[in-house]
């Protein structure tokens, strides 16, 4: 599949380079070989120009249109194509820029785009003996806006497959830089030019100091732009995070946003979990999401667990030939390009923030300064999220229980019985833990917390799951169940109270139990509001206490004797699934 991408793309280069070949031979034997050593001099004048081009991602700009221009004016095509094919073939191998095919490539569009242009400048009727002459003007503008037009039609149709994978560099952006550089360097060729003509060669080395000058103006220009589009995605970032105090929808805007920069095929953030004691994917972006969504990360394990125990940045260009992955399982051995960047925050790794892509050297330093500075911003975002959430708990939560406060047990009440659709029945479970005062003067008050504790846990394993359990008091626990009749409630409330006074609590060298009296308030038979449903339970909750304690009470039995209501609410616990 990849193989038959990717064929267009190489037949079309492998054209290009050969009809660059043919046009070569063909016009090698017009070439002037008494001006070898001036031939020689402008190719290295091009040379130069080509060692020192602007790179940005998917393209480059040099002034090599200069030598192109003054060559073609001094020694016609034949000399403009041979020095112009030499000259980037040097330059670009000198500067280790681009990969073999991509430096022949680039010679032979060169090649191609002055071949096109001398045809339409002798279709024109251009002078080939007088080119500088004056009226020459009308064929020497249209060979300059040849040679430009057919070097970007060229360079278009070679980068289209991949021109998705940067998105901060657009064809119209390469098109506007490489139009200001024409137009500097074609009136900086022809004064080249007649310099040669009327002073010397050497003057025209004096000339292309200037060329150079203005190539490097253009890298500052370029490389500032690139930089302001950076700050304009880092900007978009913080935009995207603001008011944004939910952790999930923080995740999702990083990796929607980190394709505004590059092309990826999978992005992973990956967070820390404390209480598991390793990295959890938190948010997953790609193909791949529903086999990654569970993946995890060991602190100093492979590739990714060592990034996340020391905190370093990674780019890997090749996972098939980087030693730091080569042959590790799971995400490095699904994408050869990866690029990793941690969450700090000023104490911890909070987590990682990963991507990968399918293709070789998808990732460049530049990326990596980037999405640093996003990422940063996002564990900032993240940070301040969890302490939010971690607030909202503490709020509502009993720190000794793990059960919802008071609070937040009467706001879901209220809730309940505000909302439109009321549910048909609801029962409201209230039971406080008997002599509790015994066990903190009898054993110490960590004995009392420890009672405390194993009643809630009670609560919330019987209960807990179908409503809202809370630690009501400070002995004192409710529970709330939407939707549950009085059968399934005293049910419940008679496991809770099982459950507690079966288990043993051991304080040091002391063994102790403890038991709980539990009253039971149904809605709607027992009242029609929540305070009338709370007033009841509680009722119900005092008259377990003043039988006996360690027993249930259901409010609806109160008028029945002490015998009658104990058989009622046996009655009721071996009532499954009835009135439920």
């Amino acid at each position: 599949m990849k193989l038959a991408r990717r064929l267009p793309v190489v037949i079309y280069r492998w054209t290009v380079i050969f009809l660059a070949f043919w046009f070569v031979s063909y016009l090698l034997p017009m070439l002037d070989l008494d001006m070898t050593g001036h031939m020689f001099f402008l190719l290295t004048l091009g040379v130069v120009a080509e060692w020192f081009a602007v790179s940005f991602p998917q393209g480059q700009l040099a002034a090599t249109f200069s030598v192109i221009f003054t060559s073609y004016l001094i020694f016609g095509s034949a000399g403009a194509v041979w020095i112009t094919a030499w000259s980037c073939l040097m330059g670009q191998a000198l500067a280790r820029s681009n990969s073999l095919p991509t430096v022949l490539f680039n010679a032979s569009q060169y090649v191609v785009a002055i071949a096109g242009a001398d045809f339409l400048y002798m279709y024109l009727g251009g002078s080939l003996a007088e080119r500088l002459a004056w009226g020459n003007i009308y064929p020497l503008i249209v060979f300059v806006l040849a040679c430009f037009v057919i070097n970007q039609v060229l360079i278009y149709l070679y980068l289209l497959p991949d021109r998705k994978n940067n998105p901060l560099v657009f064809w119209r952006d390469a098109l506007r830089w490489d139009s200001i550089t024409y137009l500097l360097t074609a009136p900086l060729g022809a004064l080249m030019a007649v310099i040669y003509h009327n002073v010397s060669l050497w003057g025209v080395l004096l000339l292309f100091l200037p060329v150079l000058v203005m190539q490097f103006v253009m890298r500052l220009y370029v490389h500032l732009e690139l930089a302001n589009r950076e700050l304009r995605a880092l900007y978009e970032v913080s935009k995207g995070l603001e008011g944004k105090l939910d952790q999930d929808s923080i995740l999702e805007v990083v990796l929607a946003e980190a394709r505004r920069v590059v092309r990826y095929h999978t992005g992973i953030i990956y967070l820390w979990a404390e209480d598991k004691g390793r990295y959890e994917a938190q948010a997953v972006a790609g193909p791949y999401k529903r086999q990654l969504e569970k993946s995890i990360i060991i602190p100093g394990q492979e590739f990714l667990g060592c990034l996340a125990q020391s905190g370093e940045r990674a780019i890997v260009c090749d996972s098939k030939r980087d030693p730091r992955v080569q042959g590790q399982p799971g995400f490095t051995q699904v994408h050869k390009s990866v690029l990793v960047i941690p969450l700090l925050t000023e104490k911890e790794v909070l987590g990682l923030f990963v991507l990968g892509d399918k293709r070789c050297f998808a990732f460049q330093t530049s990326h990596l300064h980037v999405f640093t500075g996003i990422v940063g911003q996002a564990a900032v975002a993240v940070a301040n999220a969890r302490l939010n959430k971690r607030l909202e708990i503490n709020a509502t939560t009993d720190a000794l229980t793990g059960l919802h406060n008071r609070s937040y047990f009467m706001e879901c009440l209220e809730k309940v019985f505000n909302e439109e659709n009321l549910p048909s029945q609801m029962a409201l479970i209230i039971l406080d833990i008997d002599d509790l005062s015994k066990v903190n003067h009898n054993y110490g008050h960590d004995a009392g917390d420890a009672a405390i504790s194993m009643v809630g846990r009670a609560v919330f394993s019987v209960a807990g799951y179908r409503g809202v359990a809370a630690r009501f008091d400070g002995e004192q626990f409710s529970v709330l169940l939407p939707g549950v009749g009085e059968v399934l409630a005293a049910e419940l409330a008679e496991g809770i109270r099982r459950s507690v006074s079966s288990t043993i609590l051991e304080t040091g060298d002391y063994r102790c139990s403890v038991g709980v009296s539990c009253g039971v308030a149904c809605y709607p038979q027992d009242a029609g509001d929540a305070h009338g449903l709370l007033r009841r339970a509680d009722q119900a909750l005092k008259r377990a206490k003043e039988n006996g304690r360690d027993r249930t009470e259901v409010y609806s039995c109160k008028d029945l004797s002490s015998k009658e209501k104990q058989a009622a609410v046996s009655l009721l616990s071996r009532k499954k699934g009835m009135g439920v």
